[in-house]
């Protein structure tokens, strides 16, 4: 078992102590929405109140002559308390020192780009991979903002030390940071880091070309790099 998933074990034993015992008075099926209303449709009372799901990423599938040999991989736990989706994540073989745009995706065809997504370049961008898992749904900031709009913020995003690897742990509130039809079927989506130094100079520079999501970043800050199916 990984560190990442010990730790979030260990996390998850703690926090049900700490936040079920208080709540046994409670009901699961409480909810602040009307019975028929269709916004309970994947509220919390649909939902048991501790689930914990996780995410194993591999490297997105690029012609290896093009990537710079570039192999991210990954664990992620996506642990949720009631409303509350704890979100904890190493990556390894990531570039360092750069900052790396990462997102839940979903939905498209549900699965990760196959090598076939790629283009004359060689490399799968993110546009090309969109298909496969779909457009982005939750924007995995450090701080701030965690909608699609902060898709591309990567001044918010984690960056990867020396050792070319990171941690990453954010609390989200389901209907507030992270839509509910999100929060509550996290396994019909996936998670998704982003940015590849091609060549290798310790720079996301225009070498490879541009973004396909916007002209003004290189392809390398937003190539996909990993990806991994939430179960």
């Amino acid at each position: 078992m990984s560190v990442i998933r010990r730790l979030a074990l260990g996390l998850a034993v703690l926090a049900t102590t700490a936040l079920v015992a208080p709540a046994a008075g409670a009901t699961e099926t409480s909810t602040d929405t009307a019975p028929g209303d269709p916004a309970a449709t994947n509220s919390a009372a649909d939902r048991p109140f501790f689930e914990f799901r996780t995410a194993k990423l591999a490297p997105v599938p690029h012609d290896p002559s093009a990537d710079g040999g570039s192999s991210v991989t990954g664990d992620v736990a996506l642990i949720r308390l009631g409303d509350q989706l704890i979100v904890l994540q190493l990556v390894t073989g990531i570039d360092g020192n750069l900052p790396h745009a990462q997102h839940v995706h979903g939905v498209g065809l549900g699965q990760c780009p196959t090598p076939d997504r790629a283009g004359e370049d060689g490399l799968i961008s993110t546009a090309e991979g969109v298909p496969d898992y779909g457009g982005v749904q939750v924007s995995l900031t450090t701080n701030g903002d965690t909608s699609p709009a902060s898709a591309l913020a990567v001044d918010r995003f984690p960056v990867a030390n020396g050792l070319d690897f990171y941690l990453y742990g954010r609390v989200l509130t389901i209907g507030e940071d992270i839509p509910e039809e999100v929060g509550y079927d996290l396994d019909e989506y996936h998670v998704v880091v982003h940015g590849i130094d091609v060549n290798g100079n310790g720079a996301y520079d225009f070498d490879a070309g541009e973004s396909s999501l916007d002209p003004s970043l290189p392809l390398e800050a937003t190539v996909p790099a990993a990806c991994g199916e939430i179960g």
